[in-house]
C-alpha cells in the first residue's frame, strides 16, 4: 500500500513539473488579439490643508502647504463638514480662501490631480445643528426569584 501512494505522489509531481504553466507566463494578449492587459488601479491618495486660491476658470483649488492643485470635475463630490442634516448642498461655487479642506484625489492620464471627494469645513468644529436626541425608556430585566425566605421574616426565638 506504501509503495502505491508513492508512486502515486511521484506521478502527480512529474505531470505538474511537466506542466505548460509556468511562473514566467504573463497575462498579455495574443498579437493582433482585441483583448487588452488589465488597466492599473488609481492610486487614491488623501489630502487636507487650506484653499491658498480658487481658479474659478480652470475648475481648480490650490492648497496652502504643498502648493499641490487639485482639479475639481463633475464627477468630484462635494460637502461640509459635520452637516448630516443640512438639506443644503455645497458646490464649487461656494469655495473660497482659507477654507479647511479635506478629501481624496487621484492622478488622471494627463498627470493632473483630480478629487475624487471634497469635505470642505473643519470636522473637530461643532455641528452647525445639534443633533436631536432621542429618548430610551428603560429596559425591564429578568431578576432571578428564588424559595428562599428573606431572613426579615424568619424568627430566631421560634418555640414550638
Amino acid at each position: 500500500m506504501q509503495k502505491f501512494v508513492k508512486s502515486a505522489c511521484l506521478v502527480l509531481l512529474a505531470g505538474w513539473i511537466g506542466s505548460d504553466t509556468s511562473l514566467a507566463q504573463t497575462n498579455l494578449p495574443a498579437p493582433g488579439s482585441t483583448n487588452r492587459p488589465p488597466v492599473p488601479r488609481r492610486s487614491i491618495r488623501r489630502f487636507s490643508g487650506k484653499i491658498l486660491s480658487v481658479d474659478r476658470q480652470a475648475k481648480t483649488i490650490t492648497l496652502i502647504e504643498s502648493k499641490t492643485v487639485i482639479g475639481i470635475s463633475d464627477k468630484t463630490r462635494i460637502s461640509k463638514a459635520n452637516t448630516r442634516l443640512s438639506k443644503k448642498p455645497t458646490t464649487f461655487d461656494d469655495l473660497a480662501a482659507d477654507q479647511l479642506v479635506t478629501g481624496n484625489y487621484h492622478q488622471d492620464s494627463d498627470g493632473k490631480w483630480q478629487a475624487d471627494t471634497l469635505v470642505v469645513g473643519d470636522p473637530r468644529q461643532p455641528l452647525e445643528q445639534p443633533v436631536p436626541k432621542t429618548f430610551v425608556a428603560p429596559v425591564r430585566t429578568n431578576t432571578v426569584r428564588t424559595n428562599a425566605v428573606p431572613t426579615s421574616t424568619v424568627s430566631t426565638n421560634a418555640v414550638h
